[in-house]
């Protein structure tokens, strides 16, 4: 997965749920979901059972996860999905491709 499809599927993401992504961003210091998300380091991750992920780690030992929506990193801007999760794996939010803008 290269940075740029990242980054795509980061500001799709953000176009989706602005509000809901920046009140997560604030609760980990960050001023809202771009500035939490710039320059992020992501790396593959084998989440069991065969699925894979791209992660980067976050503030206050929280993640940012990507996946196709399914079981894999996405390999397109038109399927994905992104979610933070908190230190003990709970989901706080999650953004779907396809889903309204909230």
């Amino acid at each position: 997965m290269t940075a740029d499809l990242t980054q795509t599927i980061l500001h799709r993401a953000y176009e989706l749920d602005r509000s809901g992504l920046d009140a997560i961003a604030r609760q980990l210091g960050a001023t809202d979901f771009l500035a939490l998300t710039a320059g992020l380091e992501f790396g593959g991750w084998d989440s069991g059972g065969g699925c894979m992920m791209i992660m980067a780690e976050l503030p206050l030992e929280h993640r940012l996860q990507l996946t196709d929506g399914e079981v894999d990193v996405p390999t397109d801007a038109e399927h994905w999905c992104v979610g933070i999760v908190d230190p003990d794996g709970d989901e706080l939010i999650t953004v779907f491709s396809g889903q309204p803008v909230s």
